[in-house]
């Protein structure tokens, strides 16, 4: 057994033991006690202690930013009714997926190695649950891991992106969606081969940001990423981006899929938002076009 994998069986341990005493906050001194005496108790002769103790300071640095992606990843679960051990297997993979260094930890590694520690010490479903909700999010992450995950055929997949605006009292405001990562960006969803392109804007429109009608629009570019899913591989992501002015009426977010909350943004404002680097360059070029 790796020394990486007994790192992980013991965080589990610690977290488990913290959670139960309600002592996710200790600090650092305390929580050293803890990790040395969990060391002792599971594997006296463990040699990579500095590997456990960075990781599990990064969990509990950022898990209330966990316990907020848990709750909206998996939204018919509240965190409260999860098993102790689910949870808190969760919360490690979901560190390592989001925040490791991902040359020492691959997305796809952080995934099977918190379905093992569920397999290991989770119930019958267990493992299924973790698989099913680091999965959603691993779907949301833009980045490919090639080194880590086999090598499939690839298949491409044509999206539907939107950049909404809306003309109020003489303002420009800019209509923009939060996801579960804490950004503020475009309304994007699958094109439906079906319709026509007025068709599919409206369809991702009133999906996700909860407006239909459409006063004029034009294509801007088309774009390409690549994304990886633990089932599917390298999946190619063909994008279509419009601009596209609606009326300005209250947004209604969709629920689920997600996302949490969707608002019209004046341009005065939009200087403080977390934004992706590449959302807001699409979002420059739109507004330089609209002026």
């Amino acid at each position: 057994m790796s020394q990486r994998h007994i790192s992980r069986q013991i965080a589990l341990q610690t977290m488990y033991e913290l959670d139960v005493r309600g002592e996710l906050s200790i600090n650092r001194i305390d929580l050293k006690d803890v990790i040395d005496r969990n060391i002792e108790e599971l594997s006296p002769d463990h040699k990579d202690k500095t590997y456990l103790y960075d990781l599990l300071d990064m969990i509990l640095t950022r898990v209330v930013t966990v316990n907020d992606i848990i709750v909206k990843a998996a939204p018919e679960w509240p965190i409260d009714k999860i098993s102790y051990i689910d949870r808190n297997i969760l919360r490690i993979g979901l560190t390592e997926l989001l925040f490791a260094d991902r040359e020492q930890v691959p997305p796809k590694v952080a995934i099977d190695q918190a379905i093992e520690l569920s397999k290991a010490f989770g119930s019958e479903t267990s493992s299924k649950f973790i698989n099913g909700v680091l999965g959603s999010i691993y779907k949301e992450l833009g980045e490919p891991d090639k080194n880590s995950i086999a090598k499939k055929r690839n298949t491409e997949e044509e999206l539907t992106g939107v950049v909404l605006y809306s003309i109020d009292k003489d303002d420009l405001y800019i209509g923009l969606v939060h996801d579960l990562f804490k950004y503020w960006t475009i309304c994007k969803s699958h094109t439906d081969a079906n319709l026509n392109d007025i068709e599919n804007i409206k369809r991702v429109i009133n999906k996700e940001f909860g407006v239909d009608q459409v006063l004029d629009y034009s294509m801007i570019k088309k774009g390409q990423y690549v994304a990886n899913h633990p089932e599917k591989g390298k999946i190619i992501k063909n994008v279509t981006y419009y601009l596209v002015k609606t009326p300005h009426i209250e947004p209604k977010a969709e629920v689920g899929g997600g996302l949490d909350d969707a608002k019209w943004w004046k341009l005065s404002d939009m200087g403080s938002l977390k934004i992706y680097k590449e959302i807001g360059e699409l979002l420059s070029y739109c507004i330089t076009h609209i002026k």
